[in-house]
């Protein structure tokens, strides 16, 4: 399988994506620990960079199947 050229536009949303997806992993790992009001900041400060739209219940139903509590 021939890799992706890193210029093209494919390539950099997969890796876009995969980033983004590392980043609320570590972000539920963070609200296990920490204010998971900061976290659902931070969670929509960046959905909304990366041009996703999320809402606050959608914040909720991911940190309930996290196993965590919102403090909203």
């Amino acid at each position: 399988m021939k890799t992706p050229d890193k210029k093209s536009r494919v390539s950099r949303t997969y890796r876009y994506t995969i980033e983004t997806i590392i980043l609320i992993e570590k972000l539920a790992d963070l609200a296990k620990r920490s204010n998971t009001n900061y976290v659902e900041t931070i969670i929509l400060n960046t959905a909304e960079l990366q041009g996703f739209s999320v809402s606050e219940e959608d914040i909720k139903e991911f940190f309930e199947k996290q196993n965590v509590k919102s403090k909203k």
